[in-house]
């Protein structure tokens, strides 16, 4: 008989798969809207940094347990794996957890990847307004020791024009994330 704490933890465990294999839903208010967030560098980060370029865009947040880590090594991978192309792409990961992804933390937890790839937080409404502009999914979920977050795990390819152009899925094999990451800096 499992114990009460197993079940519990049994439970987040299925949510949080059954969250990471459902695409995210399309883009709700269109992606061009408009945000203004700060960098691990602590720079300010807006649509205008994005604008133009190929995009990468990847929610999550640092406290996660799984998803989040693999898919920054992934993209992290994926860049290495790409040259001088890796370059051509902006990777931007939108911390969901403004609480606890501070500038300073985001820059700390940062250093585990790619340097290329841009961490950013802001206030909750500014969060809230590029998730949902995204169909990203994400809820925060109490627990014993404070709180986690359920969310999607796609990672967005924006074309320069900052339409999504396609999804990385966390299933996917690196050769087809590469093949849709060449497609987008063509």
């Amino acid at each position: 008989m499992l114990s009460g704490w197993a079940v519990e933890c049994a439970r987040r465990l299925v949510v949080i798969v059954l969250l990471a294999t459902v695409p995210a839903a399309p883009a709700a208010a269109g992606p061009r809207v408009a945000f203004n967030l700060i960098t691990q560098h602590g720079t300010s980060f807006t649509e205008r940094d994005i604008a133009g370029l190929p995009t990468a865009l990847f929610f999550g947040f640092t406290f996660c347990p799984d998803i989040c880590p693999s898919t920054l090594m992934e993209l992290t991978t994926d860049l290495e794996a790409l040259g001088a192309d890796g370059d051509r792409i902006k990777v931007v990961f939108v911390s969901i957890d403004p609480d606890r992804d501070t500038q300073a933390h985001l820059k700390e937890y940062m250093t585990s990847f790619d340097q290329r790839i841009i961490a950013v937080s802001g206030s909750p409404e500014s969060i809230a307004a590029i998730a949902r502009a995204y169909g990203v999914k994400h809820r925060k979920v109490p627990t014993r020791s404070g709180y986690t977050f359920d969310h999607s795990s796609a990672v967005f390819l924006l074309d320069r024009d900052g339409d999504v152009s396609a999804i990385l899925d966390a299933r996917e094999p690196q050769d087809q994330r590469l093949a849709k990451l060449r497609g987008l800096i063509r």
